[in-house]
């Protein structure tokens, strides 16, 4: 399915559920697909707690999905949705996408997530995750900054921040 506007292209695999292309202009900006990721870098303190065993489960479903149905509709003369409802079946749960395209290019993207067992682990994070392609280097940003901001790092300023991608991990 493609969407297309003035200066953008959207487009999606509904066998995958997934947006596999965006162009702006003429420009890519998708080289994987936005999917769920419920992963994070971990701290010396879930280290010692030995979180990364014990909430494994989250990490091997960030790469389980499956899609089960797509439904493309148009609500109004310059807005189509694209719902997705999928399966995370390495723990059993449900996940639902929504993404909204306007005829501007804005993109309004909305995830649900219905867990399947009552039983599941401590959710160490409920993200979304994309790669893009080569050139998109810069990243700027409003908000705690400019080093990592995990909870325990209450002294970090709201600001305007930029830097490269390269430079935003932390171990």
């Amino acid at each position: 399915v493609t969407i297309s506007g003035q200066a953008f292209a959207v487009r999606f695999d509904k066998a995958s559920g997934t947006m596999t292309s965006l162009t702006y202009r003429g420009t890519e900006l998708v080289q994987r697909p936005l999917l769920p990721d419920f992963w994070r870098a971990w701290t010396d303190n879930d280290r010692g707690a030995r979180l990364q065993t014990k909430l494994d489960a989250w990490r091997r479903a960030s790469g389980s999905w499956d899609a089960t149905s797509v439904l493309v509709t148009q609500p109004a003369p310059d807005v189509v949705r694209v719902d997705v409802k999928a399966a995370i079946p390495v723990i059993a749960s449900a996940y639902a996408l929504s993404y909204t395209i306007h005829a501007s290019g804005d993109i309004v993207v909305e995830a649900a997530f219905s867990p399947g067992k009552p039983d599941l682990p401590m959710l160490p994070r409920f993200g979304m995750q994309l790669a893009m392609p080569a050139g998109f280097e810069l990243v700027s940003w409003f908000g705690p900054g400019p080093e990592e901001t995990y909870s325990d790092r209450i002294e970090a300023r709201v600001g305007r921040y930029h830097g490269l991608v390269d430079e935003q991990w932390t171990e």
